[in-house]
């Protein structure tokens, strides 16, 4: 037996019952008892003393974290930004230029604009110059399981204004007012989370993220459209959580129009008694609703549209040139000629349908206007049943001409009072349609009464915010600053000029009275100041610019009674439209939300609304994308985070949301004291630092999100502070989220320039990082997304095959080099170090074509490799990427192997599938192909190919040539800089090459590298599109270069033939059919091979003759590759594409079956 002394490196052992008693509690070690359980002895539970629970030892939905998570995404920048998971806006990287003769003059350092890659950080540099945005986004939608907690989380950097400045800053100078934003009305704004531009939750800052700057937010469209239970106490029956109205969900339903109810009004411009004294156009028990409203009231919450901190979804740019300025008015030609300022189209048509309330108007000549924008409408005569002499629709025409025409015209004029409209459909280039609602009354387009009046569409309304810009010329008309936001104060027409006048005004201009619906004067429809300063002048060039960023109140009562933050000192950051209330200093801000549920309280948390909507008429409508309209953000701010603040200071708690009895913004109050409950933060969160955050989140519709940092707590220990919970379940009548299948995005905006209410040139300062630029900037570091405990979850699945077996030719062809008839013509030029050639014999067929183009060379000189046809002309030459090394080492015949595989079975992802209900919803799905079977009568190769493009369909006649000088901004250049990917330039030319305007083809035009000195001639792939006339045409490259291409000018362009893989050409046709209505796949059967070195081949497989089966697991799955409908908005597909290098003859290499089984997800 060993000696005791010897156990456990010589410790002393204690020997239980022949030793001195243990004391007894927790002791050292040398009064301590080692215990030891026997190998056969049954488990003894333990009890965990005094743990520290963990801010994420519980899921969001209080589950103790005892599961495993399911890792769906993981990403790291390390050698680039991957181009496959991630989408970015603007999708080409460039630079803004600064100083002098620029509107930055003062900018010491050029502004970058997109992505860029950080490789001594591993991370992706996201820049956004002044009035800029810039957007990174997953591609993946990372899919919601009921019942689970996903949690996304991302290492994120961002650039912020000076940090010295706080709430607390006495006296702050200029810079710092700056600084923390009470001087700026168009801020800068960073935003990182799981957000799309529907629905999600995310992080964000603006200016310098002090105070509350920082905010977290939930974005949703799924609201409430209008509670038609009035707002209030004193009604029976009354309801005191919603207030306001958004756009309709349908915008195309039947609804009332947006007048308010006024049936004295209505019989006017009718003889008197002849028009029923009740009668109401609106039917039935319809209330006509003001619709778009800014800022609305759901669920005792305010909810602020995300337009107004998210420029990206701003409609279309477009610009109105000015004819002149005379007298202070600005006017527009509005001729039906090509010196039309795009302004204004005169109506020729108006069709009202009074049961759906849609109006389809048709102008003389092209609008020019796209769907979402708002227009003004005015002149249009109509008739009615009343404009007859019987007062039924019979009898004589009521003009006013006299005799039996009567004294008085009691044709109508329309619109009589609500002359904005947005435009919902454009079925034509001069057609649109609005809906000005329901109506008992049938009306009738007069043309006579419309040209007598002016019948006019004007792409402008009052109230509209506008940018002027002096476009190329040297100087701003005297009284504009370029670039600067103004508002439109009035707007007319006048038939007898053809000119549109308009007014402008200062957003300085004050609101004035109440608006009437709280028994003040105020009209936003009506004109107000002027701007009274603006020079007469002729010169043409100058323009107004729609439609520009959201630009918070930029002065003290410019809306009624409302002081901007700062004002009073109360809070300097405050974020738009919260109002701060101080009892020694006053009130900041618009919309106080801890008003209680009292009368008085009601009626004035409803005036408060009313003002500031009534200040922002249409805002929404004029400004916002139509699919985006009815998209509203419940943003809570720092001063009522419900975890830690993060400032590390001490502050008042104040309630993030509502309860029984307080309202969200209202104190916490000690119940047995009385007293303010304070709350201690125990960090400062700098911006400017590497920082983890974490977004967990649930749905089942009714589940709100966590917010969480990891921070230093203490001295040596960081973990996950809880930040903030935003609240959802039981307090919501409709669900938190739209949707919950949600991407990783993040999103950066530069803020207004020195002109646009922004931040002056001096704010705007090199970076200190050693990379990037003085452009606001977030840098994305790692990403991932989980599941906790998640699993594959529910899936359907689906199988599609060949119906019958499909042919598979031979893709080689055999030309010999001796004959000039049916074989090559190799001469010298074939050795061309800048424009290499071969030459098709007289008697071939497709080398005038685009057939050949990516076909592959075999000379039989080992030196050639990798030579490859890229381009083709009306001479039959094909053009090589590289010259034949030596002509005279060819052999006595050449293999030219085409690159057209042969589709086998083609699946598509749906972009929208439609409900039951008609209405169609987002394709979320993810698609996962789980097999492949085979049966084949011979060895080939099938590929699986990624979204290939195939030619559109659009109509087109004879060829498209590039004129000599092809640049329309420089008449004197032969060449035409299209950058390096992405972006449509536009060319100087007119051609009636495609048949429709808005069509388009693919193909090739030749160019080179703007800095290759060897001027080798390249061919350009991409996309020819015609938008409105014969002189619109653009083109735009669809693979991206690191070089800026310049097509040549005489170039013509190859159209991509629809071509099968034998090299016959078709007429395409769309076969496409779904398996099921909810599928969010459609079987695609194509004849055409797909364009050459389109798509991505996600694997190659060698089937040999007889039947074989496939796991395609290995290549798809959640983590992997997948097919969806992603942000970029291109739908993505899967084609299975056999092909054989055999040489081609009328008899097929093999005869192939194929099918698909896939998993939808």
């Amino acid at each position: 037996m060993p000696d005791n002394t010897n156990v456990n490196n010589n410790a002393s052992v204690v020997v239980v019952g022949r030793t001195a008693p243990v004391p007894p509690g927790q002791q050292k070690s040398d009064k301590s008892v080692p215990v030891v359980i026997a190998s056969d002895q049954s488990t003894i539970p333990v009890a965990e003393q005094n743990k520290v629970q963990s801010e994420v030892a519980l899921s969001l939905l209080g589950i103790p974290r005892s599961e495993v998570a399911l890792g769906i995404f993981a990403d790291v920048n390390t050698y680039d930004v991957n181009p496959t998971e991630w989408a970015a806006e603007p999708d080409l990287f460039s630079t803004v230029g600064v100083g002098e003769g620029t509107s930055y003059e003062n900018v010491t350092q050029g502004m970058g604009w997109g992505l860029t890659h950080v490789p001594e950080e591993s991370g992706a540099l996201v820049e956004a110059p002044a009035d800029k945005f810039a957007i990174l986004t997953s591609k993946r939608f990372f899919r919601y399981q009921p019942g689970r907690v996903s949690a996304a989380t991302f290492g994120v950097k961002t650039t912020v204004m000076d940090t010295n400045t706080t709430d607390a800053t006495t006296s702050p100078s200029n810079s710092q007012k700056e600084d923390i934003g009470s001087t700026v009305y168009n801020p800068a704004v960073r935003k990182y989370g799981i957000f799309d531009n529907f629905d999600g939750y995310y992080w964000e800052t603006r200016n310098n993220g002090q105070g509350d700057n920082f905010c977290v937010v939930r974005r949703t469209q799924s609201l409430l459209f209008n509670n038609p239970v009035d707002f209030s106490t004193t009604e029976d029956p009354g309801q005191t959580a919603d207030f306001g109205a958004t756009n309709p969900l349908d915008v195309l339903a039947p609804r009332p129009n947006e007048t308010p109810d006024d049936k004295a009004n209505n019989s006017r411009g009718y003889v008197s008694g002849n028009y029923p004294s009740d009668h109401d156009s609106t039917p039935g028990k319809a209330k006509n609703v003001k619709l778009g409203d800014l800022v609305i009231y759901r669920d005792n919450l305010m909810m602020t549209h995300a337009g107004v901190f998210d420029p990206s979804l701003l409609q279309e740019k477009q610009e109105f040139s000015i004819e002149a300025t005379n007298s202070n008015v600005l006017t527009f030609n509005c001729t039906n000629s090509t010196s039309n300022s795009g302004l204004g189209r005169t109506i020729s048509n108006a069709v009202y349908d009074i049961d759906t309330g849609l109006m389809t108007v048709t102008t003389h000549g092209n609008h020019g206007f796209g769907v979402d924008r708002f227009v003004h409408l005015s002149g249009i005569g109509m008739t009615c049943r009343y404009s007859y002499a019987n007062f039924d629709g019979t009898g004589a025409l009521q003009d006013g001409s006299g005799g039996a025409n009567g004294s008085v015209d009691q044709r109508k004029v329309y619109p009589d009072r609500t002359h904005g409209y947005s435009i919902l459909q454009v079925p034509s280039p001069n057609s649109f349609v609005v809906n000005v609602g329901i109506s008992t009354v049938p009306t009738f387009f007069n043309e006579e009464k419309s040209r007598d009046s002016g019948a006019i569409v004007l792409g402008l309304s009052t109230s509209q915010y506008v940018s002027y810009s002096k476009g190329t010329n040297a100087g701003a008309i005297s009284g504009f600053v370029d670039e600067k936001i103004y508002r439109i104060n009035s707007i007319s027409y006048s038939k007898t000029t053809q000119k549109a006048s308009v007014e402008i005004k200062e957003l300085t201009t004050v609101m004035g009275s109440l608006p009437k619906s709280q028994g003040g004067t105020y009209d936003p429809g009506a004109s107000q100041t002027k701007k009274s300063d603006i020079t007469n002048s002729t010169q043409a060039g100058h323009k107004l610019v729609i439609p520009v960023p959201f630009v918070q109140p930029v002065a003290d009562d410019v809306i009624h009674g409302r002081k901007k933050y700062g004002t009073n000192s109360v809070k300097s950051s405050g974020l738009f439209p919260y109002m701060y209330k101080d009892p020694d200093k006053g009130n900041e801000g618009y919309v106080d939300t801890t008003l209680s549920t009292s009368t008085t309280d009601l009626n004035e948390l409803k005036k408060q609304i009313e003002t500031l909507n009534s200040y922002y008429h249409n805002w929404i409508n004029q400004n916002i994308k139509k699919d985006f309209w009815n998209v509203y953000e419940y943003r809570v701010p720092r001063s009522r985070f419900s975890g830690d603040r993060l400032d590390n200071a001490t502050d008042d708690l104040l309630f993030s949301d509502v309860t029984a009895l307080n309202r969200a913004g209202s104190n916490v109050v000690d119940a047995t004291t009385g007293e303010n409950v304070e709350d201690t933060s125990i960090w400062n969160l700098e911006f400017d630092k590497v920082t983890m955050y974490k977004i967990e989140f649930s749905w089942y519709g009714a589940v709100g999100a966590l917010f969480l940092a990891y921070v230093p707590v203490s001295a040596g220990e960081a973990r996950w502070v809880r930040v903030h919970h935003l609240r959802a379940s039981n307090q919501l009548k409709g669900s938190s989220l739209g949707n919950a299948t949600l991407p990783i995005t993040y999103l950066v905006y530069g803020g207004g320039g020195s002109n646009r209410f922004g931040y002056s040139d001096t704010k705007r300062t090199p970076t200190s990082f050693g990379y990037g630029s003085s452009s606001e900037h977030i840098i994305k570091y790692g990403a991932s997304y989980y599941i906790d405990g998640g699993d594959r979850g529910t899936v359907k699945l689906f199988s599609h095959g060949t119906p019958t077996g499909v042919e598979v030719f031979g893709s080689k062809r055999n030309f010999s080099t001796s004959d000039s008839t049916n074989g090559v013509i190799i001469g010298s030029d074939a050795e061309s170090p800048t424009n290499p050639f071969i030459t098709g014999g007289s008697g071939t067929t497709l080398f005038d074509t685009s057939y050949y183009v990516g076909a592959k060379v075999i000379t039989g000189n080992p030196l050639d490799q990798n030579l490859e046809v890229v381009y083709a002309d009306s001479s039959k030459r094909l053009y090589l990427n590289v010259p034949i090394v030596d002509i005279s080492a060819v052999g006595s015949s050449i293999d030219i192997i085409v690159n057209r595989p042969t589709p086998l079975v083609g699946l598509k992802c749906r972009d929208f599938i439609t409900s039951s209900q008609g209405k169609d919803v987002r394709n979320r799905t993810q698609v996962y192909p789980t097999r492949l079977s085979t049966g084949s009568s011979a060895l080939i190769k099938v590929d699986l190919l990624k979204t290939p493009i195939f030619q559109t369909t659009s109509a087109k006649s004879g060829t498209f040539t590039l004129p000599a000088n092809p640049d329309p901004t420089d008449a004197s250049k032969t060449v035409l800089n299209i950058g390096k990917r992405g972006k449509s330039f536009k060319i100087n030319v007119t051609s009636s090459y495609f048949t429709n305007n808005n069509s388009g083809a693919y193909g090739y035009f030749r160019g080179q590298f703007q800095n290759d000195p060897s001027n080798k001639k390249i061919s350009v792939f991409g996309y020819l599109e015609k938008r409105e006339s014969n002189s619109d045409y653009y083109f735009r490259a669809e693979n991206q270069t690191n070089d800026n291409i310049l097509l040549d000018g005489n170039s013509v362009f190859l159209y991509e033939s629809q071509n099968t893989p034998k090299g016959t050409t078709i007429t395409p046709a769309d076969n496409d059919f779904t398996l099921d209505s909810l599928s969010s796949i459609k079987v695609s059967p194509e004849l055409r091979a797909p364009i050459p070195k389109t798509g991505t081949i996600v694997a190659s497989l060698y089937i040999s003759a007889g039947g074989s089966e496939f796991d395609l697991s290995t290549y798809f799955d959640f983590n992997k590759e997948y097919l969806s409908f992603p942000l970029t908005n291109v739908v993505e597909s899967l084609y299975v594409v056999g092909s054989s290098e055999g040489t081609f003859s009328g008899t097929p290499i093999s005869t192939t079956n194929a099918s698909v089984t896939w998993e939808e997800q």
